[in-house]
């Protein structure tokens, strides 16, 4: 176990780099002076624009001022933001406690109703639940979601008056952009899960079990489900993480006040600090549900601690 974590952290290291380096010089090879769209129209006559950016340490070389960012990374300080001189973890904090909570709440629903979907669909294979099954995936994976965000505000909130439209309140403001955030989830968890009992159906310790006389009920809960749910946790895992960087056109439907629609602003005005702090949160976030799965997988299947001893 404890191999598995160190090698995972040790490969987690080139691809946070990668990642933060990618994005530097995405933002730096923009055209466009962040410090004259912040302030340019607001300068006194005696200020000097160049002053400001010697100040912000934006006439550096750009292989100092990213090193810069990643040694102060490293301590725990993401910088200031260009736009409020404020710390960027201080401005990130909320955005990513709200953006955690609609994520969590949209992986909720995409477990619970996209592994019903897969169970059914395996258990009545090519039958109409199957098929029912497929087109709810095929519905939830091919929509727009800004479309399907719009069109259940206008039923649930234009038409029915049952749920709020937007905004952040109550646990019922959370639904409509939890169910809209899920769909696409729903759709990948119900097909691998459906792919993954099938393939198990087909093992010979499955036939033995039909030959005794248990019912598919039985054998689909007792059997099957328990071998075939470890791609499933691959699967709730990745999604999990895009839930997390994929909120930006939800939050924005639903005025929902998240990471997404914060970044979304930063990069707008290129406030490099604020873009580059939240991309290191989200690509720290992918790492460490990675390695919580890879934890979790090897702790419920047997066969792989088995072979580690062995």
């Amino acid at each position: 176990m404890l191999r598995i974590i160190v090698n995972r952290l040790l490969l987690a290291i080139p691809v946070l780099v990668g990642v933060t380096l990618l994005v530097f010089l995405i933002l730096h090879s923009v055209p466009g002076d962040p410090v004259a769209t912040f302030y340019g129209m607001d300068l006194a006559p005696g200020d000097d624009l160049e002053a400001m950016r010697n100040e912000l340490g934006l006439d550096r070389p750009l292989s100092a001022q990213y090193l810069d960012f990643l040694w102060q990374a490293v301590q725990g300080d993401l910088g200031n933001s260009i736009k409020t001189r404020r710390p960027v973890l201080q401005d990130l904090s909320q955005g990513v406690v709200n953006t955690a909570q609609l994520a969590m709440a949209s992986i909720f629903i995409a477990i619970v109703v996209g592994m019903s979907l897969g169970i059914l669909a395996a258990y009545k294979a090519y039958s109409i639940w199957d098929n029912i099954s497929l087109s709810v995936s095929l519905f939830g994976i091919s929509l727009p979601v800004f479309w399907i965000g719009l069109l259940l505000i206008w039923l649930m909130s234009v038409k029915l008056a049952l749920l709020p439209s937007g905004g952040k309140g109550d646990w019922r403001n959370l639904i409509l952009p939890a169910l809209t955030l899920s769909l696409a989830s729903i759709a990948v968890i119900s097909r691998v899960t459906r792919a993954s009992l099938l393939e198990i159906l087909n093992e010979d310790y499955i036939r033995t079990a039909r030959s005794k006389g248990l019912s598919g009920l039985v054998i689909m809960l007792r059997h099957t489900l328990p071998n075939g749910i470890f791609p499933v946790i691959t699967v709730v895992g990745l999604q999990f993480g895009y839930l997390l960087a994929g909120t930006v056109l939800v939050e924005t439907v639903f005025s929902w006040p998240g990471l997404g629609r914060y970044l979304v602003d930063a990069i707008k005005f290129r406030d490099y600090p604020v873009v580059q702090g939240g991309v290191l949160i989200v690509a720290v976030v992918f790492v460490v549900i990675n390695l919580l799965v890879d934890i979790l997988y090897y702790a419920l299947n047997p066969r792989l601690r088995t072979a580690e001893r062995g």
